[in-house]
């Protein structure tokens, strides 16, 4: 089934109409919000699932876990860092960089955005240290590659900073470091699925994936990351691709037939690579 699911999805990502784009050509895409989901979410739609290809991983205490994928010369060495949030963007970030020859590097900590504050509340974490720990080596190891452009987002909602309210000031440190080397593009953190599971929804309410969507204004929330990125707006990049999720009123489940989410809160990657282009568009000129 997975093989005849991957083939299914092959077949309908070629499609104009399938995912994202489909909200940016409403005339053409008439059933943009309204269409059944064409593939179903399995495995393989998981942010974390397993691709081969990657380069040079790896590990140690005081090596921070790091993917590189491409081969030959690049025309842009672009890294995509953050936590699981930032990892659901790779399915978008592949299908650019296979097209653009791009070298991409990875770096990731699932639960950890790149923050320089301490992150004392995250599903049940001990260790308040851990994600600043991370964060400091992987500016270090970032230095040492200087890519031409550092993409990051977070699950910033999910956080709670110490000292209370030091979540901004936090991304706006590390990202003042990595200027020094690189530029830095913020990605705004996509809507919330108002804690239902996406794909669950989806079979519940099999025929009316409408059921699903939710109020924009209750599920686009204004969090630490989008307080940074507009402090810091003349010196980093922000992208929001939130119009793509949703349109005035509500943001959706599925879009052109292909299911958002993976489970209550990723982004599933057969919807991530359907906004690669999107994401192209607004990326600064090398």
């Amino acid at each position: 089934q997975e093989q005849e699911n991957a083939a299914l999805l092959a077949d309908v990502s070629a499609r104009p109409c399938f995912g994202a784009p489909a909200m940016e050509n409403r005339a053409r895409c008439p059933d943009a919000v309204t269409a059944l989901p064409l593939v179903a979410v399995t495995k393989v739609d998981a942010p974390w699932a397993a691709e081969p290809g990657c380069h040079g991983t790896a590990t140690g205490a005081d090596v921070v876990q790091t993917c590189f994928w491409g081969t030959g010369k690049p025309t842009r060495v672009v890294a995509l860092v953050g936590d699981s949030h930032a990892q659901a963007w790779r399915a978008a970030m592949h299908r650019i960089a296979k097209a653009r020859n791009w070298q991409l590097i990875e770096l990731f900590a699932g639960g950890c955005p790149a923050n320089a504050s301490q992150s004392i509340v995250f599903k049940h974490r001990t260790d308040a240290g851990q994600c600043p720990e991370w964060t400091t080596k992987t500016t270090g190891r970032l230095r040492a590659l200087a890519p031409d452009d550092i993409i990051t987002t977070a699950f910033a909602q999910q956080n709670v900073f110490q000292p209370a309210g030091s979540g901004p000031a936090g991304f706006e440190r590390v990202w003042r470091d990595w200027l020094v080397f690189s530029r830095v593009t913020v990605l705004r953190d996509i809507p919330t699925t108002a804690s239902r599971n996406g794909p669950q929804c989806l079979a519940i309410n099999a025929d009316r994936p409408q059921a699903c969507a939710n109020p924009r204004a209750a599920v686009l929330v204004d969090d630490d990351l989008m307080r940074a990125a507009r402090a810091m707006r003349g010196e980093v990049n922000l992208i929001d691709l939130s119009d793509h999720f949703c349109d005035a009123r509500r943001c959706y489940a599925v879009i052109g037939g292909a299911s958002i989410y993976y489970d209550d809160d990723h982004m599933s990657n057969q919807f991530s690579a359907s906004l690669a282009w999107a994401f192209l568009r607004e990326m600064p000129p090398i």
